[in-house]
């Protein structure tokens, strides 16, 4: 399986089927250094995975700060896709140390989302910042709300910024039962994060994601996958693959997937997750898998 186009819009470089995900990377439970992230991201480059995603609100702000060093040490090589609409703390100097205790109570009490156009055009201008550069090559709303996708300033705000040069391409974070409704020609559209997993039940096949390109996440499928352990074994034995590169192999052969964003800290996994690119399953194997969806449905 070759790399993904950078779409309609993109001529020039193209992305690597698999992208490096970065939720657990800055987190207070993941245990990661800034040595571990290093190593992490110079074994990814070095493997070839040549886009890193992440949010602002990923560690509360801490991953993209955390990103924006290594990548300036590394002399900003890879592809940098961010997304922004959940709230969080960032606090200044030694303050930052709360930020991630701050998030939690501000999630408690207050309001967990905001996608006004002026929040948003400051969560932009923030990731610029703490990442270190003067372009993002992707933007996504996190979640957004129907009410959010429907107001025309937050679009036109978004994509001022992106004739504005501040962002590459636009586009929308969201769950697969969001990304069933989402019509492909929304402005915001043309890219589209969303799970892919043979429990997701999402169709993306069709006219209507002609003109879009999805990056798949959550392609391991969470609690699911030790319900259907033994299933996934006995076909990743079959095609001669472990179940992991299984389950990667299966988003990267769905309609419109373009890239699969795993997220990890170890080298070996990185390796694995590569690995998976260069098989191609087999109907049979994708048949068995799409009956997983049936039967959890």
């Amino acid at each position: 399986m070759g790399a993904g186009e950078f779409g309609q819009e993109g001529l020039g470089p193209t992305i690597f089927p698999v992208g490096l995900g970065t939720g657990r990377l800055a987190s207070l439970g993941a245990g990661y250094s800034k040595k571990d992230a290093l190593q992490c991201m110079e074994t990814a480059m070095a493997l070839g995975i040549n886009l890193v995603d992440t949010a602002d609100s990923y560690g509360s702000s801490d991953c993209e700060k955390l990103l924006g060093s290594i990548l300036k040490e590394m002399g900003q090589p890879m592809l940098v896709s961010s997304k922004a609409g959940y709230r969080f703390c960032d606090l200044p100097g030694p303050l930052g140390l709360f930020n991630q205790v701050g998030k939690k109570i501000l999630n408690k009490f207050g309001q967990r989302q905001c996608f006004t156009p002026r929040y948003i055009q400051e969560c932009l201008e923030g990731s610029l910042r703490r990442l270190r550069t003067g372009r993002l090559d992707f933007f996504f709303l996190h979640d957004p709300t129907e009410s959010a996708l429907m107001d025309d300033k937050l679009t036109e705000t978004l994509l001022r910024a992106r004739q504005a040069g501040d962002v590459r391409f636009l586009g929308i974070a969201c769950s697969p039962k969001s990304a069933e409704k989402l019509r492909a020609n929304h402005p915001l559209g043309t890219w589209v994060q969303t799970q892919v997993n043979p429990w997701s039940s999402v169709e993306m096949a069709g006219e209507k994601w002609s003109g879009g390109s999805i990056m798949a996440n959550h392609v391991f499928g969470g609690a699911k996958v030790s319900q259907y352990m033994e299933s996934l074994q006995g076909i990743a034995r079959e095609e001669g693959i472990t179940p992991r590169q299984l389950l990667i192999g299966f988003g990267l052969q769905q309609s419109g997937v373009r890239c699969v964003l795993v997220g990890t800290g170890r080298a070996e996994h990185l390796r694995e997750n590569v690995e998976a690119t260069k098989k191609k399953l087999s109907e049979r194997s994708l048949a068995a898998l799409r009956a997983m969806t049936h039967k959890n449905s």
